[in-house]
């Protein structure tokens, strides 16, 4: 906010060097409408103001002695927000007033955003200001611009991650994190000349107020609001319109996560600076823990009504729950023993007033009417005591066993698949992401906002239109061909869903199928292969198709991708050259430890069979290789050359895919066949990276990964036979058989043959 006695000029050089124009564009036209609104109409006052017959400033400002309830000047409680004093000032308010408002229209809906902001939030600043101003200090400067806005968004944000993170660290000074939009006020003041530090002020102060729920009430109610949408069925056909059944509770956080501690960690220092990291500093892996890189991709809290008293009661709860084998999801009052239902917890909380309730890996807010998600309270593994086993006589335990019939299992968030047709492959690969606790935690916080992407929207106006065109017709609409989008369907259906057994996955199925045409049709696919497609269209459907894939920084790039140097050196010249590639698994041959364990077991050697593991494999993997003259060309000698070749990991991701290379070719009869290679494959629960990396040793204890899942192949080849996978969840491992859950071991697990092995970064997402 400017006072608009300090006119400047309408012009601004632009650094375009600075800025990715396809980013920008892409960004732009994923913004809902009320923001648009916004822009357009703070465009068209600063396009009027050029004009030198009517001063738009001197009409709209917000002036004190010209606003009365008689002189018809009430006007400029709306107006002033959208005037500025030239280019720069509205450049430089629109950079720092999008993100801001786009989020709060994500959380809230675009009807109540609008009521807000041309009402209460807009108006109760501008009042408190021409009070202040006017009749407390005997003061009449008019002021413009929608700064006003900015500060008490970034009021309502610091409230949100005071809730998280209570400290920021600012170098060597630490200062409680809702302070800082007051310091920023000030700071403002100082090195702004004409900036209104009042105008400021009274937005910090109304956005503590309203972030703390004090004026929360002034929202139209939900009731209203579908009423409305029900009535003007044009709402929802508006371009970028977020409904009340689309908006969502929170997406991204504002301020750096803590540099040190795990996310929920309420005595660790945030520092400002890239990626949560000091100022100045790389984000190269190599140099940087990648905790760090990836902490930012991570949804923040999902309600605003978390802080550290109401975690602390979550995990206290969840650590005296006692495991529940209902087919249904109990959800149990955190402040009284009322257990329940979803629905049955909602109409307790507006008996009782008590805020949360927990189940096996979500948390219910009342207030929010929703579950939330938390890096500190969700998935955390049950620490119950067991309970002493009761004693039955012989009539007891003959009629138990008569009356007892063996049911799936009934844990939340541990749901069978449906088989599609030839799906195993598929569900396979879910039950890994699903039960990834990175992933659950986007999906679920609204990571890809559904009613923001625009596949989803294009393949909603499409259908509209047809069925405008051809109201008589029968046919259904065509579904969602959006990768990203059917996830998030996935993750809803099976942690979210209060009903018991299977779910199912046919939207991501239809739009894998539309997207990976070679891997359409009911028929059995390779479940590597799969992850590898769906991982770059899920890449795809979140990054513009313009950007630089290999300077990418999306959430899916830095979680399923990493990066290694492969080196050939001559061995006569011994130049060395160096080429950075991608990679999205690591690749294990087993083709030669399997051919090795075949032979001993057909000369019937009755010594114990060796079994491969995954140590050595990486270590083959990382180990120099031979290449002959007619494998490589030396440029330096310009002629065909033997060399050595050495692949040196660089970067790792967040989710490493370890694929054992079970098949291979055979000639039989003439032909060319696909052959498999049986046998076990020795893998740890706890992987180091560090020796088959480029950082030096010191730096080892970043790279530490724990197994998540082991996906299984049955049969003779990798489109013929039948895929199962084994999850852990809540510390306890689970065999997910398409719709089929049963519980197992540890042991039965570290029997199996491998063929996918999943192991997740222990520093992200870990209590």
């Amino acid at each position: 906010m400017a006072t608009a006695a300090s006119r400047s000029p309408n012009s601004f050089p632009i650094p375009t060097a600075l800025i990715n124009p396809s980013r920008v564009r892409s960004y732009l036209l994923r913004l809902p409408l009320f923001t648009r609104f916004v822009i357009l109409l703070a465009t068209v006052f600063w396009v009027l103001e050029l004009q030198t017959v009517w001063s738009v400033i001197e009409w709209g400002s917000l002036q004190p002695s010209k606003i009365g309830l008689f002189n018809g000047g009430l006007y400029r409680f709306n107006t002033f927000a959208f005037i500025h004093l030239g280019f720069f000032h509205l450049f430089f308010n629109l950079v720092c007033l999008i993100p801001l408002l786009e989020r709060f229209e994500a959380e809230y809906g675009t009807l109540v955003t609008l009521a807000l902001f041309m009402g209460p939030l807009a108006q109760i600043p501008a009042i408190l200001y021409v009070i202040i101003e006017y009749s407390v200090l005997g003061w009449d400067t008019p002021v413009v611009g929608a700064s006003m806005w900015i500060f008490l968004l970034l009021a309502v944000e610091s409230i949100k991650t005071w809730r998280l993170n209570p400290i920021l660290s600012i170098g060597d000074v630490s200062i409680p994190t809702w302070i800082w939009p007051a310091v920023l006020c000030i700071v403002t003041s100082i090195l702004v000349s004409n900036a209104s530090f009042l105008g400021h002020a009274c937005g910090v102060l109304i956005g503590y107020v309203w972030g703390l729920g004090y004026i929360r009430f002034l929202a139209p109610p939900e009731k209203v609001l579908r009423w409305i949408e029900g009535k003007l069925n044009l709402l929802g056909r508006l371009p970028h319109y977020v409904s009340v059944d689309q908006k969502t509770y929170g997406r991204y956080g504002v301020l750096p996560t803590a540099e040190g501690g795990r996310p929920g960690d309420h005595n660790v220092p945030m520092r400002l600076g890239w990626v949560g990291t000091g100022a100045g500093q790389s984000l190269d892996l190599s140099a940087e823990p990648m905790a760090l890189v990836f902490e930012l991709c991570m949804p923040s809290v999902a309600c605003d009504h978390l802080n550290a008293t109401s975690i602390s009661k979550i995990k206290e709860s969840r650590k005296s729950a006692s495991p529940s084998h209902s087919d249904f999801v109990q959800y149990t009052c955190i402040d009284c023993p009322v257990a329940g239902s979803f629905a049955y917890l909602g109409r307790h909380f507006k008996k009782s007033q008590h805020e949360f309730a927990i189940s096996s890996i979500s948390v219910f807010c009342g207030q929010c009417d929703d579950l939330i998600y938390h890096p500190a309270i969700t998935r955390m593994p049950p620490t119950a005591k067991k309970r002493k086993l009761a004693q039955y006589n012989d009539e007891e335990e003959s009629s138990m066993a008569a009356n007892t019939s063996a049911r799936p299992c009934g844990r939340e968030g541990v749901r069978g698949l449906f088989n599609l047709g030839e799906t195993c492959y598929m569900n396979a690969v879910l039950q890994m992401m699903v039960h990834n606790p990175l992933l659950a935690s986007y999906f679920l916080g609204m990571g890809h906002p559904v009613h923001l992407c625009p596949i989803s929207r294009d393949q909603d106006k499409k259908n509209e239109s047809d069925s405008d065109d051809d109201e008589s017709s029968t046919e259904k609409p065509e579904q969602k061909t959006c990768v990203a989008c059917g996830m998030t369907d996935v993750f809803s259906d099976i942690t979210m869903a209060d009903l018991p057994g299977p779910a199912h996955a046919v939207n991501l199925l239809f739009a894998s199928w539309k997207n990976i045409p070679h891997m359409s049709g009911k028929q059995q696919q390779d479940a590597q292969e799969w992850f590898i497609k769906v991982v770059e269209k899920l890449h795809e459907a979140v990054t513009p198709e313009s950007s630089n894939r290999h300077h990418c920084d999306c959430f899916f790039h830095k979680v399923f991708y990493g990066r290694h140097n492969s080196e050939v050196t001559c061995d006569k010249c011994r130049t060395t050259s160096t080429t950075q590639e991608e990679y999205s698994f690591i690749p294990l041959d087993f083709k030669k430890q399997a051919r090795r364990k075949k032979k001993q077991s057909s000369d019937d050697v009755k010594s114990k069979a060796i079994i491969p593991s995954v140590n050595e494999c990486l270590k083959a993997y990382t180990a120099p290789e031979t290449l002959s003259p007619e494998q490589y060309t030396c440029r330096n000698c310009d002629t065909p050359r033997s060399a050595s070749k050495r692949v040196r990991i660089r970067k790792l991701p967040a989710i490493l895919c370890l694929h054992v290379k079970r098949f291979g070719m055979k000639i039989s009869n003439g032909s060319l066949m696909q052959e498999k290679y049986e046998g076990r494959i020795d893998f740890p629960l706890v992987l180091d990276m560090a020796p088959f990396t480029t950082l030096p040793k010191s730096e080892g204890e970043k790279f530490i990964y724990d197994l998540e899942c082991v996906v299984v192949h049955q049969g003779d080849h990798a489109h013929v036979g039948h895929y199962f996978a084994f999850c852990k969840e809540g510390g306890k491992w689970f065999r997910f058989d398409d719709e089929i859950v049963s519980a197992t071991t540890l042991e039965d697990v570290m029997r199996q043959e491998a063929y996918l092995l999943f192991y997740s970064l222990r520093s992200i997402g870990r209590e």
